[in-house]
């Protein structure tokens, strides 16, 4: 089968899973307004989705991350974990959590051949907790973070969504973090989507929280995102363990290196994280359709791959998926 190269040039060796659309949480900037935690609908069965990472793995994606919603919600996670890891041509399985179910999870998932561990966190105080996600769980978070940390997940990557007049006052606290433990603190831009209450108001640009961060700690350069897919721009900090990264979507667009590709919990391919969900994977297996057809559709899929993604304020005005459909 034929590399997945699109028309701009980029190889794409990286796929982004989702397992589920259900979370635990309901975060302000990931759901609607007014959207419930649990959302229901179809989703991709174990069958199918290894029958997809082996398409996508003789295409040459070697990196999968699995998400969701919240990925630890699947019941079989343990399991289908272990399967895909044993696919022949991947080389890196990761996946992202909100951590809640971390506690009992992190362990097994580590036995079952998960290597690189995100957990998403945006506030390290109980209530602003609740606030921003509905749900007094911070505790059970850092209890999850604890046992990541035991079972070997090192350095543990902590995804911080920075917003205005919400969470930027937190930064020197999640900084200090990576002092005394071997985790990668990293802010992301506030990103927007479907009804999400995205504002230029409420945007921190890189820049900025690099500013803050710098009146008290030297954060000094180090090197630049993995080959298989990292975007964040690195820095170490004189005396801590772990480092400091900053995900530029926004101010500074990482888009002419791409090298991702998104399948939804329904089995929708995504392209670009802000592009309309196109090819139905779920329905090219349905009708039973040989793999190298469904590499075809993939490929098809991918010489649509527009060059860049919109504007903040044409990606507001939008109408895709919310993040929590998307996954990431």
């Amino acid at each position: 089968m034929s590399a997945m190269i699109d028309p701009f040039g980029r190889r794409h060796v990286y796929l982004r899973l989702a397992l589920t659309h259900r979370c635990n949480l309901n975060c302000t900037y990931c759901r609607p307004s007014g959207c419930g935690t649990v959302t229901t609908g179809p989703i991709l069965p174990s069958g199918s989705i290894l029958r997809l990472v082996r398409i996508f793995a003789a295409l040459g994606i070697c990196k999968v991350r699995l998400t969701g919603g919240e990925p630890t919600l699947r019941p079989d996670l343990p399991d289908l974990v272990s399967r895909i890891a044993a696919v022949q041509g991947i080389g890196t399985l990761a996946l992202t959590t909100n951590g809640v179910t971390l506690g009992s999870l992190a362990a097994p998932l580590r036995r079952a051949g998960v290597e690189n561990l995100n957990v998403s966190l945006d506030s390290l105080r109980r209530e602003r907790f609740l606030k921003i996600t509905g749900r007094d769980l911070l505790p059970a978070v850092l209890k999850g973070i604890g046992a990541a940390l035991e079972a070997g997940f090192e350095p543990l990557k902590l995804n911080t969504v920075v917003m205005g007049g919400v969470n930027d006052d937190e930064l020197l606290e999640f900084v200090e973090l990576a002092r005394s433990k071997p985790v990668n603190i990293r802010f992301i831009e506030y990103m927007p989507f479907r009804e999400n209450g995205w504002s230029r108001e409420g945007f921190v640009s890189h820049e900025r929280m690099r500013e803050r961060i710098e009146r008290v700690h030297r954060l000094v350069p180090v090197g630049q995102g993995e080959h298989t897919g990292g975007v964040a721009k690195d820095f170490s900090v004189e005396g801590f363990r772990g480092q400091i990264s900053f995900i530029t979507p926004l101010s500074d667009v990482f888009c002419d290196r791409c090298n991702r590709l998104r399948v939804t919990a329904d089995g929708k391919l995504k392209t670009c994280l802000f592009a309309p969900a196109g090819l139905d994977l779920a329905k090219a297996l349905a009708r039973e359709a040989s793999d190298a057809a469904v590499a075809r559709l993939i490929l098809e899929a991918l010489a649509s791959k527009p060059e860049k993604h919109p504007e903040a304020e044409e990606l507001r005005a939008g109408q895709d998926l919310p993040m929590n459909e998307i996954g990431g």
